[in-house]
C-alpha cells in the first residue's frame, strides 16, 4: 500500500473520530437535561397529593427514564466505534511512519553508493544525481495491479471490477488514469506493469486482437520470467473459452484464471488475500 492511499485512509478516520465526538457531546448535553427533568418530576412526585397528580408524574418519570436509557445506550455505542476507529487510527499512523522511514533508507542506501562508484565525478555532479534519487523517490509510484484489458470490455466488465477494487482501497493501474495528453503510450504501460505487484489480464476476443494488449502481454510475461516461484499473472476469462485462448497461446491457457461471470467484489477479495501474504514488490 502508498503513501497517497495511506494518508487518505488516515484522514477518513480522523474525520469519522471527530463525528463520533459531536454525536457524543450531543449525547451528552441530552442526558444532562434529561437528569435534571428527572430531579423536577422526582420532586413533584415526591409531593403529589391526588392520585391522578401521582400517576401524571409517574408516567412522566418512566418516560424520562426510558429516555435515560436510550442516551446512556447510544453512548456506549458512540464509546466502542471511537475506541475501535482509534486503534485503527494508531495501526495506519504506524504504518505510514514506517513506509516513510523505509523510503528514506532506500534514498540513503542509493545515495551511499552512489558516492562510493563515483569518485572520479565531480561534485556538482554527484549533487545532481543524488536531487535526481529523490525526484524519483517522489515521483515514482508503486501499484498493487496493473489491469491489461480491451478497452471495448470496459463497459461490460473492466470499469466495474475498477470501482470493487477502489472500494477496498487497493491502488490499481488504470490507462483512464494514468495515460494523460502528451504521455507516451508505450512508457506509461511500461512503467505501470513494472511498478505492479500483480497484472490482471482481462481476456477477451477483442483483447486477443488488439496491438496495444499484445503489446502489454508481452512485457507482463518478460516480468512475470523474472520471478521466482511464484507469478504476478492473474488472468480472467471474459466471454471466451479455453479453446480460443488456446489458439492465440498456449502458456496463457494454461494458466489458473477466473471468470468474469464471478462477481467484482469476489474477485477483488481474492486479490486482496494475495496482495495480503505477499509484502514486497516484485
Amino acid at each position: 500500500m502508498n503513501e497517497t492511499i495511506l494518508t487518505s485512509k488516515i484522514r477518513k478516520l480522523e474525520s469519522n473520530i471527530e463525528n463520533i465526538d459531536k454525536k457524543l457531546k450531543k449525547e451528552e448535553e441530552s442526558e444532562s437535561k434529561l437528569y435534571k427533568e428527572l430531579a423536577k418530576i422526582q420532586k413533584k412526585l415526591s409531593n403529589a397529593k391526588t392520585s391522578t397528580s401521582f400517576k401524571s408524574c409517574k408516567r412522566k418519570e418512566n418516560s424520562i427514564t426510558s429516555s435515560l436509557e436510550k442516551t446512556k445506550y447510544n453512548k456506549s455505542n458512540l464509546l466502542k466505534r471511537k475506541s475501535s476507529e482509534l486503534k485503527t487510527l494508531s495501526k495506519q499512523r504506524v504504518k505510514l511512519s514506517n513506509l516513510r522511514r523505509e523510503g528514506s533508507k532506500k534514498v540513503e542506501q542509493m545515495a551511499s553508493q552512489l558516492y562510493s562508484q563515483s569518485t572520479t565525478l565531480k561534485i556538482e555532479e554527484i549533487e545532481e544525481d543524488i536531487k535526481y534519487i529523490n525526484k524519483e523517490k517522489f515521483e515514482s509510484k508503486n501499484h498493487d495491479v496493473f489491469i491489461s484489458h480491451s478497452s471495448s470490455d470496459k463497459e461490460s466488465f473492466v470499469n466495474d471490477l475498477i470501482e470493487s477494487l477502489r472500494n477496498r482501497g487497493i491502488d490499481a493501474w488504470y490507462d483512464e488514469d494514468n495515460i494523460n495528453w502528451g504521455n507516451s503510450i508505450r512508457q506509461s504501460i511500461d512503467k505501470g506493469i513494472r511498478n505492479s505487484r500483480f497484472c490482471i489480464i482481462v481476456i477477451s476476443k477483442k483483447f486477443l486482437n488488439s496491438y496495444w494488449t499484445n503489446y502489454e502481454l508481452d512485457s507482463i510475461f518478460q516480468k512475470d520470467s523474472t520471478v521466482v516461484d511464484s507469478s504476478i499473472i492473474l488472468p480472467i476469462w471474459h466471454d471466451i473459452n479455453k479453446d480460443e485462448i488456446q489458439k492465440h497461446s498456449y502458456k496463457l491457457s494454461d494458466i489458473q484464471a477466473l471468470s468474469s461471470e464471478v462477481d467484482t467484489e469476489e474477485i477483488t477479495e481474492a486479490l486482496e488475500n494475495l496482495l495480503n501474504n505477499k509484502v514486497f514488490y516484485v
